[in-house]
């Protein structure tokens, strides 16, 4: 797959999946966040749907989503009918080669848009290296190391809108950006975050 050093230098239409969403809402900074990116970022009408089921156990994401897309900061989109065999074929299968509704559906509108599909699954990342290595993948952390969003945000707000999305949302970290988040919260901090890798967590124990 493609890799990017900025999200808001490449100027692509930002295609966000569930988790995604979830974890903007939860760093409290979503808003400002996304204005760095002018109206770049989409969702489709999966992930809108699979937010709003998250209302029958007290989520708000469905409804802070609102908020955003009424700030003309998120829009709602949704592949064309061209796309719709990627579509058919990231659903069908077994397991281990299939996604969700809305993770299938942001990578079908990603690829037919030529966009980035934000997406923090890691079955998500491999069937997209696997099948479709002209498209770019990213999970939610790239947002927060953005060099806009981090000059935008500053070092204090940075750290905590970071730490925010590990607490509350149980953000997921690569390991190709545990370095650099070590870097921005500090080797001590990671033993706090049972989302984060288990070797980095050891680490921050030794």
């Amino acid at each position: 797959m493609i890799s990017l050093s900025s999200l808001t230098e490449s100027g692509r239409i930002l295609v966000l999946d569930s988790s995604v969403v979830i974890n903007l809402n939860a760093t409290g900074y979503a808003d400002v966040i996304l204005r760095c990116f002018r109206g770049k970022a989409v969702v489709t009408t999966n992930v809108v749907v699979e937010l709003a089921q998250g209302r029958r156990n007290g989520h708000r994401d469905a409804e802070m989503l609102e908020s955003l897309v009424n700030l003309g900061l998120v829009a709602q989109r949704d592949f064309d009918p061209s796309a719709a065999p990627l579509y058919e074929c990231l659903i069908s299968g077994s397991a281990r080669d299939t996604l969700d509704d809305g993770e299938a559906a942001t990578i079908a509108l990603a690829h037919e848009v030529g966009g980035v599909a934000m997406i923090d699954e890691r079955k998500a990342h491999r069937i997209c290296a696997e099948r479709y290595p002209s498209l770019i993948v990213m999970p939610s952390v790239k947002f927060l190391f953005d060099p806009s969003v981090a000059e935008t945000l500053g070092v204090a707000r940075q750290i905590q809108a970071t730490k925010n999305a590990l607490d509350l949302a149980r953000m997921r970290v690569p390991q190709d950006y545990i370095s650099e988040l070590q870097a921005l919260i500090g080797l001590n901090e990671m033993g706090r975050y049972p989302s984060l890798p288990r070797t980095s967590r050891k680490m921050a124990g030794d």
